[in-house]
């Protein structure tokens, strides 16, 4: 299986157009700042936002680890939040962790990374479908209900039932489910999907092969930095992957044993 030039670059196009769009609000917001209203960021899930922001902070202080400044339990900082520890301290290279100035570098460094980890998102994206689809037209199709498709909720919003069963429609409000929701909002899920697809790939791809598999190993790590349930939702997939070659051969996963031909990146 290859992947033409030309499909990469209608993928990009693609890309570039989808992450323009969800940046308009943002854009818009900010312009409208005065002196006596600023900006925080957010226009989708503003408590997160703000907590993604005090993660970032802790990244401008020097801070590796993160600790729940929220709690009055004595507890040791551990490795969480890791994208937006790193974050912070990369905004930290622009403005003073102690001055004013180091918020508004916050939510530029967010937006950036949002951005670019959402045109990798929609890129790897791309790339599995590939895997699967046998025509560049029909891999477009897929990446594109993929990224910027959703659930009919919006619907029940237009017709003024948006609360008729006791909440919100879930895919205005769930990224994990919703791609869209991911690539409007949040850097570290697009990250953590890129890393989880890219090591499904690298397995899928020569099942049995050392160096693959320990590639994609170091993708799921990467993952689990980054969204450490995505771990039990990678069991799930592996665990189905390896019941149905063992369903179908009666023998687990192996080299030329369940898995896909292997495929040319």
């Amino acid at each position: 299986m290859q992947i033409a030039r030309g499909e990469w670059r209608n993928a990009l196009i693609w890309a570039a157009v989808l992450m323009a769009l969800t940046s308009v609000p943002y854009l818009v917001n900010a312009a409208a700042q005065t002196d006596a209203w600023r900006f925080g960021g957010s226009v989708l899930g503003v408590t997160d936002g703000n907590s993604y922001l005090a993660k970032m902070r802790q990244g401008a202080g020097g801070a590796w680890l993160f600790h729940d400044v929220y709690t009055t339990e004595p507890h040791d900082s551990a490795l969480l939040f890791l994208p937006y520890i790193v974050l912070g301290k990369v905004a930290a290279l622009f403005a003073d962790p102690g001055a004013p100035e180091i918020v508004d570098a916050m939510v530029v460094v967010f937006h950036v990374a949002r951005v670019v980890f959402g045109v990798l998102l929609i890129l790897v994206t791309y790339r599995f479908a590939a895997a699967f689809l046998p025509t560049p037209a029909t891999r477009m199709a897929a990446t594109a209900v993929i990224t910027a498709g959703g659930g009919l909720g919006w619907l029940l919003s237009l017709a003024g039932l948006g609360d008729a069963f006791g909440s919100q429609p879930v895919d205005l409000y769930v990224p994990e489910g919703y791609t869209f929701l991911i690539l409007y909002h949040l850097p570290h899920l697009a990250l953590s999907r890129s890393l989880m697809l890219t090591g499904l790939l690298l397995l899928f791809s020569e099942a049995g092969s050392p160096a693959r598999a320990l590639l994609a190993g170091l993708c799921w790590v990467g993952m689990g930095l980054c969204v450490p349930f995505y771990i039990a939702v990678l069991y799930a997939i592996l665990g189905v992957w390896g019941l149905g070659v063992w369903l179908k051969r009666r023998r687990f996963p192996g080299r030329c044993s369940g898995a896909p031909p292997p495929a040319r990146w």
